[in-house]
């Protein structure tokens, strides 16, 4: 049980009502998800490809992460913890700064872009 002061209650936000999803075409690069134009796939996740992206009128690099999913159970949960992820600041993170959903394509989540090395860059080399 939650501490009636504890932050983490702040960040419960309940599940905004969306349409059910129709068949999800994965994207591409080249496609546009919100305001970002996907570059270049930078990797695959558990969830989805992982695209480098820029912000179509700020010029601003990002990261969007997709989900393709028809699941509406797993698309409002994906809502829950973006909601609950945006809600946190801290050094060591990357903040989101976007979410969403295309029509007939699939959720994302948007990312500012962080300079450094990768996971399996670090194992190599350390």
């Amino acid at each position: 049980r939650w501490p009636s002061d504890s932050p983490m209650l702040s960040v419960v936000v309940p599940a905004v009502p969306r349409p059910e999803p129709a068949v999800v075409r994965p994207p591409a690069v080249g496609d546009v998800l919100g305001n970002h134009r996907l570059t270049a796939v930078i990797g695959v996740g558990c969830r989805g490809p992982v695209f480098r992206a820029e912000h179509l009128t700020l010029r601003r690099p990002a990261v969007v992460k997709t989900l393709a999913v028809t699941d509406r159970k797993a698309l409002d949960r994906l809502f829950l913890e973006v909601r609950a992820v945006a809600a946190l600041r801290h050094p060591g993170l990357v903040a989101v700064t976007d979410a969403g959903e295309e029509p007939g394509g699939p959720a994302y989540l948007v990312t500012e872009a962080a300079a450094g090395r990768t996971l399996a860059e670090v194992v190599a080399r350390d």
